[in-house]
C-alpha cells in the first residue's frame, strides 16, 4: 500500500514527464504543484486526446485511492482533494468521486484548534428531557449549523423544520453539540441524522447567536443558542430526512437566504468556497 509521500511522488513524477505541456497563456512553462494542481494539470488533458488523457486519469484515480488508504489527515492531501472536487470544468465525475472518497478518508474528526487534555475523549450523549429542559431555560445552548455544499449542482442544502424553535422555517442542518464532541464531529453527526448525507467538514466558520421565543417545551421556554457554522461538502447521494424535518431542497448558490443569520453564514461560506477554488456565482 502506498503511503502519503509515495502518493504525492506519483503525481510529481507524472508532472515532470509532461512538463513541456504545461504552459500558461504567456507561453511560460509552469511547474505542477499541489497548490495550482487542477487547472494547469487538466489544461494538458484538454489539449491531448486518446491514451494520454486516459493514462493521466488512471494515474489520478490510483493516487486518490492511495491517499484514501493512508487515512492520514495530511493538510496538503486534503487540500488537493478539495481542489479536485471544486474543478468541475477540468475533472471528470469519476475523478471527483475518487477525490471525495479520499477526502472523506482523510477527514479530520476534530477541527484545528480542538485541544483535548485526556485521551480518549469521552462523549456524553444521553441527557433526560427533564434535565435538558432546565438547561434550555437557564443557559445558552452550544450548537453547530452545517452549510452543506453540493459542488455538482452548485447549491446548498436547506431543511424544513417540523418542530419548535423555528418550526416551519427552512434552515441548515444542525443542532446541539454533545459534551466532548468536536465541531466537526457534531457537524457530521447532525448532517447524517437529519439529511441522511455523509458530509465532510472542510472549514470552521463564524459563531453566531440566535434567540427564539419558543422551544420544544412550548412558548413558556425560550431558546438561546450559540451556533458555530461548519462548511461541509457532500457526496452524490440524495437526502433522506429524519422525523424532525418535513422537506428538503438544494438552493442554488446564486440565491442567498433572506434571514439575517442564514445570510451571514451563506456569505462567509461563499467566501471560503472561493478560497478553495469553487467557482460559485455570488449573491449579495
Amino acid at each position: 500500500m502506498l503511503d502519503t509521500d509515495l502518493a504525492l511522488e506519483n503525481i510529481d513524477a507524472l508532472s515532470q514527464s509532461h512538463e513541456r505541456l504545461w504552459a500558461d497563456s504567456a507561453g511560460r512553462i509552469s511547474y505542477l504543484s499541489w497548490y495550482n494542481f487542477p487547472a494547469r494539470f487538466y489544461s494538458w488533458i484538454q489539449r491531448d486526446a486518446g491514451n494520454g488523457a486516459r493514462k493521466v486519469e488512471e494515474a489520478l484515480l490510483h493516487t486518490f485511492d492511495a491517499l484514501a488508504k493512508t487515512k492520514s489527515p495530511n493538510p496538503l492531501a486534503r487540500r488537493i482533494c478539495v481542489e479536485a472536487i471544486a474543478d468541475t470544468a477540468h475533472f471528470s465525475e469519476k475523478v471527483r468521486k475518487a477525490a471525495f472518497i479520499a477526502l472523506a478518508a482523510l477527514s479530520m474528526a476534530r477541527e484545528p484548534g480542538y485541544s483535548a487534555y485526556s485521551d480518549p475523549v469521552r462523549i456524553e450523549r444521553e441527557i433526560s428531557a427533564e434535565i435538558y429542559s432546565g438547561i434550555v431555560q437557564s443557559l445558552p445552548i452550544p450548537c453547530v449549523d452545517v452549510f452543506l455544499y453540493n459542488a455538482e449542482i452548485d447549491a446548498y442544502l436547506m431543511l424544513l423544520r417540523s418542530n419548535a424553535p423555528a418550526q416551519g422555517v427552512w434552515w441548515m442542518p444542525g443542532g446541539r453539540i454533545y459534551k466532548g464532541e468536536s465541531f466537526f464531529e457534531a457537524a457530521q453527526r447532525k448532517t447524517q441524522i437529519e439529511s441522511g448525507i455523509a458530509g465532510v467538514p472542510i472549514a470552521q466558520l463564524g459563531t453566531y447567536t440566535t434567540y427564539f421565543p419558543d422551544s420544544a417545551w412550548g412558548k413558556t421556554v425560550t431558546t438561546d443558542t450559540r451556533n458555530t457554522v461548519i462548511l461541509s461538502l457532500c457526496g452524490w447521494n440524495a437526502p433522506s430526512l429524519d422525523k424532525d424535518h418535513g422537506g428538503w431542497k438544494w438552493v442554488p448558490m446564486r440565491e442567498a437566504p433572506t434571514d439575517p443569520y442564514l445570510h451571514a453564514a451563506y456569505k462567509e461560506a461563499s467566501e471560503k468556497l472561493t478560497q478553495f477554488g469553487f467557482n460559485t456565482p455570488k449573491s449579495q
